[in-house]
């Protein structure tokens, strides 16, 4: 066992536990500590290796680039270090980063269209009718299940009439994807909570937005939209599977692409 890694689960489930059991009024300091205690005592996890760094953003980056216009403003939530914000600040007029964890980003060579706002995990500060896109990457998992319809509601006031939310998030069924992966079946780090898209796609729509649309694929062969109602129904075969199959065949990678959510919904 890999003690390190070990005593860093052990301190992320209980910072989890830890955040669930606040208030939202609470939870606008407490995101910003607790991150700040795990990244203080792990400093390595908040940079990925430069590979990783390189990959991670090259597929977005694809998968993104046909959304993205010149003259739109973009909103990344949860922007970490910040280098695909500074990508993206390639095809749109301006670049809005949102990040909570304020010993994470660390930003050279900032293009002039890039501003960094870090945040309370709570509450984004852009008027109303004003945002062309809101990105959340593996951000989505680590909100409080109480307040999804607090920023869903922020998000759908700041898109402008023709906005789009796009969602990269786990799929509960192929998790864990936290630190829990390799103790538990089910998270229980600082994933707060993981999604199917069926669940992901009704909370949208009960929010107000409109068409959400599922996409597969890879950074080789592209990303395609395909209709809810194939992946619901594979969702719904593959959730009868028991969990500790499922957690057997986590590391699949067919299974992980197939069900790894990615979804656009309209305002």
């Amino acid at each position: 066992m890999d003690n390190r890694k070990y005593e860093q689960f052990l301190l992320e489930k209980q910072l989890a536990q830890k955040l669930m059991h606040t208030n939202m009024e609470e939870r606008r300091t407490a995101y910003k500590s607790l991150y700040r205690e795990l990244f203080q005592k792990f400093p390595n996890i908040a940079f990925d290796p430069e590979s990783d760094i390189t990959h991670k953003i090259k597929w977005q980056i694809k998968f993104l680039q046909p959304f993205l216009n010149r003259n739109f403003v973009f909103v990344e939530i949860g922007a970490g270090n910040c280098l695909l914000s500074i990508e993206i600040a390639n095809y749109v007029k301006n670049v809005i980063a949102y990040e909570v964890a304020d010993a994470i980003p660390k930003i050279e060579n900032k293009p002039n269209n890039l501003s960094l706002k870090i945040f309370d995990g709570v509450d984004i500060l852009e008027p109303n009718n004003s945002v062309d896109i809101i990105y959340l990457n593996q951000v989505f998992e680590h909100l409080h299940p109480d307040d999804i319809f607090h920023h869903l509601t922020q998000y759908y006031n700041a898109l402008n009439s023709e906005g789009k939310i796009i969602i990269v998030t786990p799929n509960s069924l192929t998790g864990p994807y936290d630190i829990s992966r390799d103790y538990s079946h089910i998270p229980v780090g600082l994933h707060l909570k993981e999604y199917t898209y069926k669940e992901l796609s009704k909370i949208l729509t009960d929010n107000g937005f409109k068409k959400p649309r599922i996409f597969i694929g890879s950074k080789k062969v592209g990303y395609f939209s395909l209709n809810v109602f194939w992946i619901r129904t594979l969702e719904s075969i593959y959730n009868k599977v028991p969990m500790t199959i499922r957690y057997k065949l986590k590391n699949n990678s067919l299974l992980k692409n197939l069900f790894g959510i990615k979804i656009v919904a309209n305002k």
